[in-house]
């Protein structure tokens, strides 16, 4: 019974912390109206203060719903069943959760560096590095949903840390919008893109996106080759709206784009800590064919609705230029 309420305002109103229009702040007071009852629970409560607080927490839903106050409350409300359904709230103490983690850190590709100039935390995730076929073949898909729980429940902890961090400091939280997340193509080989092993990853991510909206403030996708673009078109419709706009994708390192928030030696220390070489293909696995790859995604793409690569489209010979992915001109 709670009515929408249109944003119609000021463009400027990024709809985060420190930046809202007086139709934004309607917005957030009639979400925490509407969920006045539910806010009262325990596990609620502990469901916000993960978030960051309360305004932090409401606006995430806010902003991932267009600021329509009944769509945010049905999905606060769902996400607060699954976590409690999925134990996401003790999961960073949870011993069994720990040795799922031991098992298959050593193949996550995926590690915080420090935070940006803001106060944003880094995830360096290098993918020309990961082993999807041993994943798949190694571990249930219920334990690699466990691990990314896991893994954005320690996202979650890092931010709030940093807020700490910014307020003992005596600066203002509101630079801390979310997570950076780097992700590095190098060296990434066409008996990497397992089929199977990127419709896990796509499953897996969708809960991201599901439970964890607006965790991502600005994503780079770098060193891209041309086979990206096949896993690319599995996996992109599983983010929301705004997830896909704050992805730059890149041919090089994107280093001038990443001075506007790390500094040159952070920088050059989170490459460094890349081996270019990819892993070596699992052994007695046959030579790649790469023709008939193809046409297994092609099939992939087809049961998801996507379009299929073709010659000649952008999306298919490799990721789009940054300032194409950002809807500006060159």
């Amino acid at each position: 019974f709670f009515s929408i309420i249109p944003v119609l305002c000021c463009a400027m109103a990024s709809g985060f912390p420190g930046d809202l229009s007086d139709a934004q702040l309607t917005a957030k007071d009639k979400l925490i109206e509407a969920l006045a009852e539910t806010l009262q629970k325990p596990e609620a409560q502990t469901f916000v203060e993960k978030f960051g607080g309360m305004e932090r927490c409401m606006l995430r839903w806010l902003r991932c719903t267009k600021f329509e106050v009944d769509a945010a409350k049905k999905r606060f409300e769902s996400t607060l069943k699954w976590r409690a359904e999925n134990g996401a709230d003790t999961c960073l103490e949870d011993k069994g959760i720990a040795a799922i983690v031991e098992k298959i850190s050593p193949h996550w590709p995926g590690a915080f560096y420090g935070s940006t100039k803001d106060g944003c935390p880094i995830q360096f995730i290098s993918v020309g590095q990961a082993n999807p076929q041993y994943i798949v073949n190694n571990f249930p898909e219920a334990e690699l949903v466990k691990f990314y729980i896991y893994w954005m429940e320690l996202c979650s902890a890092k931010q709030v840390e940093l807020m700490k961090q910014l307020e003992g400091e005596g600066k203002s939280t509101d630079t801390c919008r979310g997570s950076i997340e780097i992700y590095d193509c190098s060296a990434l080989s066409f008996w990497q893109m397992h089929v199977n092993g990127i419709r896990v990853l796509a499953r897996t991510l969708s809960l991201g996106s599901t439970h964890y909206p607006e965790n991502l403030y600005r994503g780079y996708v770098v060193n891209t080759p041309r086979v990206f673009s096949m896993a690319w078109k599995v996996i992109s419709p599983v983010l929301n709206e705004n997830a896909r706009k704050r992805l730059t994708l890149s041919y090089d390192n994107c280093t001038e784009q990443l001075k506007e928030i790390m500094d040159a030696e952070q920088i050059a220390e989170v490459f460094k800590s890349v081996d270019n070489k990819a892993p070596a293909a699992p052994a007695g696995e046959p030579a790649v064919d790469e023709k008939a790859l193809e046409e297994e995604y092609k099939e992939v793409l087809g049961e998801n609705g996507a379009s299929s690569p073709k010659s000649g489209d952008k999306a298919a010979d490799g990721p789009v230029p940054p300032e194409e992915a950002n809807g500006t001109e060159k």
